[in-house]
């Protein structure tokens, strides 16, 4: 317990703030009667936040490990999934088979010529690139 003689100080801590010189001179400038007699700075040193994140790990221990228990396990249930269905298509390659070619399965269908443009199409015959018709199941050159 305190004594009657002694002082109770009451203090504040504010997170992340401030961050840089000029936060500093903008609460000192806007707040002249709530300026802290002492600043720390804690840092940590290691650059990646292992201590910190130590520290949080270590208060929230259980409820992690549950998380990351539940996060191998569907990992491992994916890869046995994905093993499964591998295995499935080794041992039947013609359950579902995937054409390769897109174009395999078109057939050819020979192209309908308009009355009036049988003469046009002879004459320019030398002039024009051979065509092509594709109807599913294969292709043929005109």
């Amino acid at each position: 317990m305190a004594d009657a003689d002694s002082e109770i100080k009451r203090g504040w801590v504010l997170d992340n703030f401030p961050r840089n010189r000029s936060q500093l001179a903008t609460i000192q400038d806007l707040h002249d009667g709530i300026m802290p007699d002492i600043l720390f700075c804690l840092k940590d040193n290691d650059g990646e936040g292992r201590v910190v994140l130590k520290r949080m790990y270590e208060q929230n221990r259980e409820e992690v490990d549950k998380v990351i228990k539940r996060l191998e396990e569907q990992q491992k249930q994916k890869a046995q999934e994905a093993q499964d269905s591998l295995n499935r298509m080794q041992q039947d390659p013609e359950e579902d088979p995937k054409p390769t070619d897109p174009q395999a399965k078109l057939e050819a269908v020979q192209e309908e010529v308009e009355e009036g443009s049988a003469k046009s199409d002879a004459d320019d015959a030398d002039k024009s690139p051979p065509t092509i018709s594709i109807k599913g199941g294969g292709k043929t050159e005109q």
